[in-house]
């Protein structure tokens, strides 16, 4: 439940970055799209959203909770999270 758009973005920008990467590691890898390939994006595509709804609503407990400023929460969230 996100009261703002700013978090709601961050979750779904994850979906298509993760895309791109995996491409990009394909391409790497110089290996084609298969239905395997495909499978995995799909579970890739779920545990990257999940992720990022995890990682902002510690994010925004932490921030509540200790009353430090934006960017040290990120920190410390993304540094506990990760």
């Amino acid at each position: 439940d996100y009261k703002e758009v700013g978090p709601s973005l961050v979750v779904i920008i994850a979906i298509p970055a993760s895309l791109i990467g995996s491409l990009i590691a394909l391409f790497v890898r110089d290996m084609h799209l298969s239905v395997s390939a495909a499978v995995g994006f799909t579970s890739l595509f779920g545990v990257a959203s999940m992720h990022g709804v995890v990682m902002i609503s510690y994010l925004e407990q932490y921030w509540k909770e200790q009353k430090e400023g934006l960017i040290n929460s990120i920190i410390h969230a993304a540094s506990l999270r990760f």
